[in-house]
């Protein structure tokens, strides 16, 4: 289980840290309704994350009680994948950084954000937890960690609620500060935004370089070894 643990953190981390879906909570917390965009928000975005991630722990879990040493040579190839996709992500996302502030240009999507409804919040929160390459990847790559790791159900089902709650913490703690930190909140919150703005592209090119490079490593490794 610690193992499992040790794996799980840092890919939790990586989906935390996401520019875009922070920007889109913190814009959301400075629209009209504020607060209920932001639970909406934060809502969805937890339903699915946990529905992406329960997806794969049961394929994952699966395709390794099916035949073992398939099972793994399987996993192993899927981690190879995910690395290399990663890697083209990285490389793209590092193409697109601006090279000034003048060059900044976001999803024209972004500037619609503050007028949208609580129902589209809802559905918005939906589609950035569930279709997002980085998401998924990161996510599949966690719960083959979690199959690996041979647990029971229940422990299993902790280590799932872990990464979960790991994941949410980049969209959860601007709810949650917005909510206790008053005017003083919006202030920072909108600082926040200006700097995630200007530094979008970098951090994902780190981020998808990073995790591609442990995710390709480990599938080569388990393959040859």
């Amino acid at each position: 289980m610690g193992s499992a643990i040790a794996d799980l953190i840092p890919l939790a981390i990586g989906i935390a840290v996401n520019p875009i879906p922070i920007m889109v909570v913190v814009l959301l917390l400075r629209s009209p309704g504020a607060r209920a965009n932001g639970l909406t928000f934060l809502g969805s975005w937890l339903l699915g994350l946990t529905f992406l991630a329960t997806v794969a722990l049961v394929t994952t879990a699966a395709v390794e009680s099916i035949a073992a040493d398939r099972g793994k040579t399987f996993e192993a190839v899927v981690k190879v994948l995910l690395g290399l996709l990663l890697l083209i992500l990285a490389a793209r996302k590092w193409g697109k950084r601006p090279q000034s502030k003048d060059e900044i240009d976001l999803p024209k999507w972004l500037t619609t954000i503050e007028t949208l409804s609580q129902g589209k919040t809802l559905g918005l929160g939906l589609f950035i937890s569930i279709i997002n390459p980085k998401h998924i990847a990161l996510t599949v790559a966690a719960m083959i960690a979690i199959a690996e790791a041979d647990v029971a159900t229940g422990t299993a089902i902790a280590l799932l609620i872990l990464f979960i709650a790991l994941s949410s913490t980049g969209v959860g703690v601007p709810v949650i500060y917005s909510l206790v930190g008053g005017e003083q909140a919006q202030a920072r919150l909108g600082a926040w935004k200006e700097w995630l703005s200007a530094n979008n592209a970098a951090i994902l090119a780190v981020l998808f370089l990073v995790f591609g490079v442990v995710l390709l490593s480990k599938g080569l490794g388990d393959l040859i070894g």
